[in-house]
């Protein structure tokens, strides 16, 4: 038997072996602090699921006027339910495990405004000068997306959306920079220095009581570090695309995966392989063909990122072909193959 016969008998017990063997190495998450589904559809208490900030409905453990409503499936951005807010509703948790004084860190929201008021989303920290990490709308010159830290706005450029539907926020502070991004595209940032206090997360209203948020609420995270607009942009295309409607918690895995260069990860029952190199498009903008996801998270000359593979297909054999032999092996064997002469 030649050695060509030999290397492709390996390949393909390599791939049997792998595509039977390999068990879910889903990557632990990376800077995600907080995650709140809002996917109890009931009760007084939405969960954390990375971390220990539980937050409760209303100003007491019981039920009361000032209890957000639970929502169906039906009438949530991602999972079981959502939570909406009616002008004198909020969720509320005293010290919490966020990311306080000048540190990084990223916090993201999906929101349904219902009525366009002076009203905020949510945030945390301290009522100080500084202490706040808040977002919300206002009108003060048309209606545009705000930042609140206590004494402080930054009243963007950025024009609200149209009420009644779904759009993704974000709050990201490179401990010298607060950048503000509607659906993962348009950004606004202002230098500013921050002194975030931990006096506990509020949403549904501004820290000290007021500008009560009147609409949806689903899926509120805080990440411990600064999101890349790649990050920021795929976060809100995973969450958007009903063929994954992934949130914060999934989407982290991903950029875990990215991160620490892992072979692979199981997000979701779905399959994602990292790649060192040669993925087009716009960073951080999902590409679909057939059922196969492509995200390039790299950017300039970085065209790393994460993608899921079709099985059984050429593409996929290629690729655990590569895991296998390394792709300098790979190529040796395609070419050994390519310069065969058939007598």
């Amino acid at each position: 038997m030649n050695k060509d016969r030999i290397t492709l008998l390996k390949l393909a017990a390599a791939v049997v072996l792998t595509s039977l063997f390999l068990t879910a190495q889903t990557a632990d998450a990376t800077g995600l602090v907080t995650h709140v589904p809002m996917n109890e559809g009931s009760g007084q208490t939405a969960a954390d699921g990375p971390g220990s900030n539980d937050l409760q409905l209303g100003s007491s453990s019981g039920p009361n006027i000032s209890d957000p409503t639970w929502l169906s499936a039906a009438n949530s951005k991602l999972g079981n339910s959502a939570l909406l807010f009616e002008g004198g509703d909020w969720l509320v948790r005293g010290s919490s495990s966020v990311p306080t004084g000048t540190s990084s860190r990223t916090m993201t929201y999906w929101a349904y405004i219902n009525t366009m008021v002076n009203s905020y989303f949510g945030g945390y920290g301290t009522l100080q000068a500084d202490r706040l990490c808040s977002l919300g709308v206002t009108n003060a010159v048309g209606w545009k997306l705000t930042f609140h830290a206590g004494s402080y706005d930054f009243n963007t450029s950025i024009a609200c959306p149209a009420t009644d539907e779904w759009h993704h926020y974000a709050v990201r502070y490179d401990g010298s920079t607060v950048y503000v991004t509607l659906d993962g595209i348009t950004t606004d940032s202002t230098a500013k220095a921050l002194n975030t206090g931990n006096s506990g997360i509020n949403l549904g209203r501004r820290y000290d009581n007021v500008l009560r948020y009147w609409g949806r609420l689903d899926d509120f995270a805080i990440w411990d570090q600064f999101l890349t607009d790649a990050e920021v942009r795929a976060l809100t295309e995973v969450g958007n695309n009903t063929g994954l409607n992934y949130d914060a918690s999934d989407a982290d895995q991903l950029f875990t995966l990215w991160e620490t260069q892992t072979d692979y990860a199981i997000v979701d029952g779905r399959k994602w392989f990292y790649v060192s190199e040669g993925l087009g498009g716009t960073p951080g903008a999902l590409q679909i063909n057939d059922t196969n996801f492509t995200i390039r998270l790299g950017t300039g000359a970085d065209t790393s990122g994460i993608t899921t593979l079709p099985e059984p297909s050429t593409a996929a054999l290629t690729a655990l072909g590569a895991l296998v032999l390394g792709s300098r092996g790979l190529r040796r064997w395609r070419s050994r193959k390519s310069s065969r002469v058939t007598p």
